[in-house]
């Protein structure tokens, strides 16, 4: 990592800004400079500008990914580099709004029933549990709470967390993938290895040990190790979420599904359903701002099949 990128990363640290934001903004500049062939501290507002409107015309991206960049050129600019905050802007109109593509249950389940392995139980909680894609590769341990069929999302978007329902569907599947992912953390350990990469805050209010612990393990590990940036420590992240992506994509295929599928369609599925008032409502369930669904709904015997079993 380079000591300006390092400092743009500080910077939004500092700030409270989440992970997979930064990740945004620090890709987005880099992405800048390599357009031009030169550090993007040496180039000018109108260079910037200028690319901006390439990324829009010649590169023909979506307008949200030009909008994340202008914002991250804001603050690398104007934040981290100090000068006076520029005015970027992105040409054109924003995309229209969408209603978003909804499967039926049929589909649904044709979808789940053409799917095997980790990725079909990951995608039955995105379905039964109304989990967003990151949320659900990086569940720890700690978050499955067998007993009370429920799951904690931490950090989810917004950095809030809640609390959602574990489908009974899933619930002995997923005690089976816990036990081979508890073999493979101790052979991890045996070998002097088991860590896994903590959350923000917790690494240094923790033990040295707790990166080794078994509740901060990820209920689904990625199947290599990896070498850490900066400390070269030897860590298991969590699967990469694009394995699930292309797995939604080939199973919807293999089901011979027209309409568009993919991991969010799972979750719209389970948010247009209704949950039982003791879960605690909808919207706080699917993480959701804004529902036009209300937890004291009637329940029909089709929503607590939905509900409970995935």
């Amino acid at each position: 990592m380079t000591t300006l990128r390092m400092r743009m990363d500080n910077d939004m640290l500092v700030r409270g800004m989440a992970e997979r934001t930064r990740e945004a903004y620090l890709a987005a500049v880099t992405r800048l400079a390599r357009h031009y062939r030169r550090a993007p501290d040496h180039l000018s507002p109108q260079e910037v500008q200028a690319y901006l409107v390439h990324m829009l015309r010649e590169e023909q991206r979506a307008w949200s990914t030009c909008s994340i960049a202008v914002h991250a050129f804001r603050f690398f600019y104007h934040t981290t580099l100090g000068r006076p905050e520029p005015t970027f802007t992105i040409p054109g109109p924003k995309q229209p709004k969408r209603l978003p593509e909804i499967l039926s249950p049929g589909e649904v389940r044709r979808l789940l029933d053409a799917m095997s392995g980790v990725c079909a139980l990951m995608a039955e909680l995105l379905y039964g549990a109304g989990l967003r894609l990151a949320e659900c590769a990086s569940l720890r341990v700690r978050d499955l709470d067998f007993e009370s069929n429920r799951i904690t999302v931490r950090e989810g978007k917004g950095r809030k967390d809640r609390v959602t329902v574990l489908p009974r569907r899933a619930r002995t599947a997923l005690m089976e993938h816990l036990d081979r992912v508890r073999v493979m953390h101790e052979r991890d350990v045996a070998r002097g290895f088991g860590e896994v990469p903590l959350p923000e805050g917790v690494a240094a209010a923790r033990s040295s040990n707790a990166a080794r612990e078994w509740p901060w393990q990820f209920v689904f590990p990625a199947p290599k190790l990896m070498v850490a940036e900066g400390d070269g420590r030897v860590l298991r992240p969590h699967l990469c979420e694009t394995v699930l992506q292309k797995a939604v994509r080939h199973a919807a295929l293999k089901a011979g599904i027209a309409r568009p599928a993919s991991c969010h369609t799972l979750r719209h599925y389970s948010a247009s359903r209704t949950m039982p008032s003791d879960v605690g409502g909808h919207s706080r369930w699917v993480g959701n701002r804004a529902s036009r669904w209300r937890w004291d709904r009637p329940i029909t015997r089709h929503s607590l099949v939905g509900a409970t079993d995935g």
